[in-house]
């Protein structure tokens, strides 16, 4: 039972840092296109 506890930790730690390290990527990417789409809608209305 030990032998699997540690097989299932040492797969899943990295598959979830890789999963989490793509999901802050991919927020910081769309908070920086939505800025920039209200910043271009900003200087379109003005």
């Amino acid at each position: 039972m030990r032998g699997l506890s540690e097989t299932i930790a040492t797969r899943l730690y990295p598959a979830f840092f890789v999963a989490f390290s793509q999901a802050s990527a991919m927020i910081i990417a769309i908070t920086t296109n939505f800025t920039n789409g209200l910043c271009s809608l900003s200087d379109r209305f003005r």
